[in-house]
């Protein structure tokens, strides 16, 4: 994902799909000042982390907008595109074979391990924690 290829597409839509075109300008505005901020080149994990942060920002709006009786059809609507900068997490099944091709079951089944484990899995790429905090509770 570059930079250059989201202002193009910003200047394209932002008359047709504004939603769109503010987004794609505060994820731009995001991601540069995240990287400058460090001192260094943008790159795509400054992307997911500038998503991810106003994924979680806009879901709290949305749920006071619910509480107050509001209107948030807007809102959705730029929620559905931030998400689109999320990276795919891993599926049930992706996590629990990662689980177990990388831990003994013996392993898995004793709660002691489960600090290690959450510890190795904050390292995985796409590891959706949420699912494998559930999979370990269960098991």
């Amino acid at each position: 994902m570059k930079i250059s290829e989201l202002n193009k597409e910003r200047l394209t839509i932002r008359k047709t799909d504004p939603v769109r075109a503010t987004v794609l300008n505060l994820l731009v505005d995001g991601v540069t000042k995240l990287a400058k901020q460090e001192n260094r080149e943008v790159e795509d994990k400054d992307f997911y982390t500038i998503a991810t942060r106003s994924v979680k920002e806009i879901e709290k709006d949305i749920q006071l907008l619910i509480s107050n009786n509001q209107n948030t059809l807007e809102l959705i609507k730029e929620l559905e595109i931030w998400k689109e900068f999320l990276p795919k997490l891993m599926n049930k099944e992706e996590v629990y074979t990662w689980l177990f091709s990388n831990f003994e079951k013996e392993f898995v089944l004793n709660k002691k391990n489960l600090g290690s484990i959450m510890k190795t899995a904050k390292t995985v790429e796409n590891m959706d924690m949420q699912i494998l905090s559930n999979m370990l509770k269960e098991v």
